[in-house]
């Protein structure tokens, strides 16, 4: 059994949806592991509600689809080296994250508790997805009632072809020239985003477009040095629960373009 001390200098990413940790800190995440570091990657959700959430699909069922996607982050996050048993999936369901949060809470607290990481990845806040708003805050929150305070990298992802035209403090790069091929194979893992993956899908979740910061040789973080909420993240709050309420709407109602039309 590993004991309690090899795990005190483990690192722990929170990744809203597979496929979050390899794009904004997969390079790092294999970085980390050359250098004899021992990663965990959290999953809040397993994404079931992708194809559903932005193009209306409901066949395959969401069950279906978050099968093949815990499947995808684990070929993945095996190509960076990490061990299957440190692949970890909450059961969050995409989009009504903002449902569970106490349960979400309680379960992210144990893991801390259990990893007591010297440092943790989490989303921006900049981001503007809900869910990964929500981890944000999530994390921030619960950071707060623990005694040792990890250090805290923000990692980006639906901000990151933005993020170097914006003046931001405490920004970081790491360097990850030796690692890239790694992270392209394990980007190329993604199938069901990266590719047009169903014959009634008229384009890719993510498309190349997008996917090509992710691409370079180096990755971005904002070291989070105060936990505490601001007036701005009071206005991410705001604007989460505006688009939270909207997607539980949507999935009343199939009202999916209300989502798109909110989301971006």
């Amino acid at each position: 059994m590993t004991n309690m001390s090899h795990y005190e200098e483990s690192c722990i990413i929170f990744s809203p949806h597979p496929d979050d940790a390899c794009l904004g800190c997969g390079g790092t995440i294999a970085k980390k592991i050359k250098n004899g570091e021992k990663v965990i990657v959290v999953n809040l959700t397993d994404g079931r509600n992708c194809f559903l959430l932005n193009f209306g699909i409901e066949n395959p069922l969401p069950e279906q689809i978050g099968r093949i996607r815990r499947k995808e982050e684990t070929k993945a996050m095996k190509i960076l080296g990490v061990e299957e048993k440190d692949i970890l999936f909450l059961n969050g369901r995409d989009g009504l994250l903002h449902k569970n949060k106490k349960d979400m809470k309680r379960k992210i607290a144990e893991i801390i508790e259990k990893y007591r990481p010297s440092e943790f990845f989490i989303p921006s806040i900049i981001d503007k997805h809900p869910d990964h708003i929500l981890t944000n805050i999530l994390l921030r929150k619960i950071s707060l009632n623990f005694s040792s305070k990890p250090t805290i990298y923000e990692y980006f992802v639906w901000s990151r072809k933005k993020i170097e035209k914006i003046a931001l403090s405490n920004i970081i790069r790491i360097i990850i020239k030796d690692e890239i091929d790694m992270k392209r194979e394990a980007i190329s893992c993604y199938r069901s985003q990266i590719l047009r993956f169903l014959s009634n899908q008229k384009k890719p979740i993510l498309p190349r477009n997008f996917l090509e910061p992710f691409y370079k040789d180096y990755e971005v973080f904002k070291i989070r040095k105060n936990c505490k909420l601001s007036g701005k993240d009071f206005l991410s709050m705001m604007r989460l629960k505006i688009v939270s309420n909207m997607v539980s709407i949507y999935h009343d109602f199939k009202l999916y373009r209300l989502r798109q039309f909110f989301m971006l």
